[in-house]
């Protein structure tokens, strides 16, 4: 989590709002999430794309290791949930779940994700080997092998929403913390850069200032093209 707090002091201070628009908090926050959100989606695109460079033997090594860091990206979001208890064969995903990474039984053993044709060709037989579980998906309904009775799930969580909760003052919005709504930049540390880049160009957009839109393309594009030269 990041102090929300400082992204958005952050953002006025780059939109000037002395000068310029002022940026309303219900805003920020919109543009906050959908921020996050963006790059959130972006993260499982770049860790399948050094994924393949590394099967190409483009990866470095050490800290220069590009899976490494893409991954602990990822896993910012990694959540193990609690015993779930199998009824009828399946089960609900928990519902922040937006990926499921592991699913394992009382026994220590770990399932196998099959597709649905697999699986029911599988169901369907009298015999079902025990040493070798499998599940499959269906929504946010996971079915498992016949003779388990409880899993736990681990899973990449959906980011949370953020929310600079204020008090409003004479008539000033003040940052208000100790709110039951409130809730800091759901997103790894390493990240924060590249969301105060895509706020503020979400921010200048709807205030309508095109050097700011401009200056944030520029950067977003210089990222670009070093990504690119890697």
């Amino acid at each position: 989590m990041y102090p929300i707090d400082t992204a958005y002091n952050q953002i006025l201070s780059i939109l000037n709002k002395d000068q310029r628009g002022k940026l309303k908090p219900s805003d920020f926050n919109i543009f906050a999430y959908q921020s996050i959100n963006k790059l959130y989606a972006g993260l499982f695109t770049k860790f399948r794309l050094v994924v393949s460079r590394q099967n190409r033997f483009y990866n470095g090594q050490g800290l220069a290791k590009e899976t490494h860091f893409v991954q602990q990206h990822l896993e910012h979001y990694l959540q193990t949930g609690e015993w779930t208890e199998i009824h009828d064969g399946k089960c609900k995903t928990a519902p922040d779940s937006n990926h499921v990474v592991e699913v394992v039984n009382p026994k220590g053993m770990f399932l196998e994700k099959v597709d649905s044709e697999y699986f029911n060709m599988i169901t369907s037989h009298r015999y079902q080997n025990q040493c070798n579980p499998y599940y499959r998906l269906e929504g946010n309904t996971l079915y498992v092998s016949p003779g388990i009775e409880k899993i736990k799930i681990q899973y990449l969580r959906k980011p949370k929403k953020p929310n600079w909760s204020y008090k409003v003052i004479q008539g000033t919005p003040i940052f208000n913390p100790d709110a039951a709504d409130f809730c800091d930049l759901d997103i790894h540390p390493a990240l924060y850069s590249s969301l105060v880049e895509e706020i503020a160009f979400l921010s200048g957009v709807s205030i309508r200032e095109p050097e700011v839109v401009q200056v944030m393309n520029q950067q977003k594009n210089t990222e670009i093209q070093k990504e690119t030269l890697l």
